[in-house]
């Protein structure tokens, strides 16, 4: 419960991930899962622009279970107001509340680098609840982009401060391509 306008300049800087997330999934069919699915704007985009069946998953902490949250917008002109549910786990930790092989498409985007653990536990549990012949699509800042060697070069952190938002609010760790690659290897999943 935010104050409108309060994530506009996330959606200036991300709105090409989220389209691009979007587009790398816009003509797939049947049940898929969107883990870390807040602040929902690739969740809109699935649910308005494919024929997806979309299951919705979250942790803010606290207890496990059924969450609902209430979304309000504008647009064109108009103000609307939606309800929506998630499942609300600690994927770090806990078996997914889903059965094997339930999910056609999973989607994992800019969530791997704010686990505070391993991630094994979360991508074998993605694996587990992911058909065979399933696709996964992950997104996540590379630790290795233009703007991180020249804050080292310059001397500076590439770290993120610490958050408002506790703390998973800020990236604890992230990867190279390379090692994102074989940390899914790891995990069972093919190209």
């Amino acid at each position: 419960d935010g104050n409108r306008g309060d994530l506009d300049p996330y959606v200036h800087d991300a709105l090409f991930r989220f389209i691009h997330s979007w587009s790398l999934v816009k003509d797939e069919k049947g049940k898929c899962l969107e883990m870390g699915a807040n602040p929902y704007f690739i969740s809109w985009l699935l649910r308005q622009h494919t024929d997806m069946e979309i299951t919705l998953a979250n942790y803010f902490g606290g207890n496990e279970g059924k969450l609902t949250q209430t979304l309000k917008w504008d647009q064109d002109g108009k103000s609307h107001v939606e309800e929506l549910e998630c499942d609300h786990f600690n994927m770090e930790e806990s078996r997914f509340p889903y059965e094997d092989n339930t999910f056609d498409v999973v989607l994992y985007c800019e969530i791997i680098e704010h686990l505070l653990m391993n991630p094994v536990h979360t991508l074998r549990e993605i694996h587990r609840v992911l058909k065979p012949n399933g696709k996964l699509v992950v997104t996540t800042p590379n630790v290795a982009r233009l703007g991180n060697v020249f804050a080292m070069v310059d001397g500076r952190s590439i770290y993120d401060p610490y958050s408002g938002y506790g703390v998973y609010g800020r990236h604890n760790r992230e990867y190279s391509m390379h090692e994102l690659i074989h940390l899914l290897k790891f995990c069972g999943f093919t190209e």
